[in-house]
């Protein structure tokens, strides 16, 4: 039983000092941060400028790296396809942060959470308003942060 026990212990530490993480500094925080809402404000701008390919530049090639309204969106290029469809006929997508949050998890990992209201400006000039949700994960990979996964809603107002 001791020997048992040992082993577990044994196997436990070696666990968490391989998934351990350094403690990180304050201005390792507020650079990881900063780093991670420029990038969630070039998809922002680029919106506004109804231009999905610079919208998508941050998003890692995975599979199933969106969720949007409750539905799981299989890969990026099927998540492209859906919002070029949502995009056609619109000349500006305006979001308002009511909340924008930066929460970092580590050295490599990251996220974003927020809320506020979308406008969209269609080509013959209607304006459109809706709230949104949204959760955006990020990832430090090859040295560079990537969005590895997004969470949207837009609830219906009450």
């Amino acid at each position: 039983m001791k020997k048992c026990i040992v082993i577990l212990s044994g196997l436990l530490l070696m666990q968490s000092c391989q998934y351990g993480r350094p403690v990180l500094t304050e201005n390792e925080k507020s650079d990881i941060a900063e780093a991670i809402l420029a990038l969630n404000d070039v998809a922002v701008q680029a919106a506004a400028r109804v231009n999905l390919d610079a919208m998508f530049e941050t998003l890692a090639e995975r599979d199933h790296v969106i969720i949007r309204n409750g539905v799981l969106i299989k890969n990026k290029e099927e998540a492209y396809l859906q919002y070029q469809q949502l995009f056609q006929g619109l000349s500006k997508v305006e979001y308002h942060f009511d909340q924008l949050r930066a929460h970092i998890l580590s050295g490599n990992a990251a996220y974003i959470t927020a809320c506020g209201e979308s406008v969209v400006t269609t080509n013959d000039q209607r304006l459109f308003r809706r709230p949104f949700a949204q959760t955006t994960i990020y990832a430090r990979e090859d040295g560079e942060w990537r969005v590895v996964h997004t969470h949207a809603s837009s609830p219906n107002r009450s």
